[in-house]
């Protein structure tokens, strides 16, 4: 019986890959959602590049520190609730993946750093953290060593 239902999931994997055209949306600019856009862009911070998206033009920024898969979409995703009450959401990629390259960081505390150095990058001096399962470890780092929560963070501050 074991032996069926593994054929039988091989055999509907290898259709549907037969099936699939390959579209895959991988355009730095895009809809993930008809209510969510996204525009990828990276910056160059002195630790690293790092990819981000940058919903909002004015407003309080929540900084979207995403999960295991994906990326800066991810982040979008998991934090647009918050675009209807007027904050701006920054949704960086975490070093290896989508568009950062792992050499920005490979601890939390290095990602915290290259965090702070986006912060500087796009000058943004206060923030509120939403970090997401598997990317918690860096969002508290961060909240931690960086000092934002309820006092806000300052570049400035060393």
């Amino acid at each position: 019986m074991l032996l069926v239902v593994l054929v039988g999931v091989l055999a509907a994997g290898v259709a549907g890959l037969l099936l699939w055209n390959g579209a895959i949306d991988t355009a730095p600019r895009r809809g993930l959602l008809p209510s969510v856009q996204i525009d990828l862009r990276t910056a160059k911070t002195p630790l690293g590049p790092i990819e981000y998206d940058l919903y909002g033009t004015e407003g309080p920024v929540v900084l979207s520190v995403h999960p295991g898969l994906g990326g800066a979409d991810q982040g979008r995703l998991f934090a647009n609730w918050l675009q209807r009450d007027g904050f701006r959401i920054l949704s960086p990629s975490r070093p290896g993946y989508l568009g950062t390259p792992l050499e920005s960081g490979r601890t939390n505390e290095e990602q915290a750093d290259l965090l702070a150095a986006l912060l500087d990058e796009l000058g943004v001096d206060r923030v509120g953290v939403l970090a997401i399962s598997a990317g918690s470890p860096v969002g508290y780092t961060f909240a931690h060593a960086i000092r934002t929560g309820s006092g806000g963070w300052s570049p400035s501050a060393e």
